[in-house]
């Protein structure tokens, strides 16, 4: 099937526009990040701090928080939206020196992260990536908008290489 320049082109802006629209919201998407973390064994209150940049935190937000002492899940909370981008929630946990506490955080749209504390120290138990878990993906719309933009392009150079072959095929034939 044969389309005219301006079809062709019209076709390829509408696919990029859509291809854009769609993805938009996944780009917005990013995965909560832990900043901080404290236990107090006295009031057994622990403070967790969180990082969560977002454009409306009561349609993207972190959705639940898992809390684990020596690997056996002890409490979980979910929730419905969030107070801020930078915010910290305290939880009312038993845990005694030599116990590892670790907190995961999972965003409504995409990502989590995780991190520990130590009990004996009491200090950020940072896994060593800034509170990143090192769970990089590319949301499933954003690959499929690099993939299509990147076989968009593939095409218009092989069309491009086809156009400059046949001018070159009819510039030799008229100077023979």
């Amino acid at each position: 099937m044969k389309f005219s320049k301006k079809t062709s082109s019209l076709l390829i802006i509408l696919f990029l526009a859509c291809t854009i629209s769609i993805s938009t919201n996944e780009a917005l998407a990013n995965p909560p990040s832990i900043t901080d973390m404290n236990y107090d064994s006295s009031t057994n209150t622990l403070s967790v701090s969180f990082s969560h940049i977002v454009d409306n935190p009561s349609s993207h937000y972190i959705e639940s928080v898992e809390i684990k002492v020596n690997g056996e899940g002890v409490l979980t909370k979910t929730y419905t939206s969030q107070p801020g981008n930078s915010f910290t929630y305290e939880y009312t946990i038993e845990a005694n020196s030599g116990d590892t506490i670790e907190i995961i955080a999972i965003c409504i749209i995409s990502g989590q992260d995780s991190d520990t504390l130590n009990i004996e120290d009491t200090t950020d138990g940072d896994n060593g990536n800034g509170g990143q878990n090192g769970d990089v993906t590319i949301p499933g719309f954003i690959g499929l908008g690099l993939i299509s933009m990147l076989s968009i392009g593939i095409l218009a150079f092989r069309s491009y290489i086809r156009k400059n072959n046949r001018n070159e095929s009819s510039k030799s034939h008229y100077r023979q």
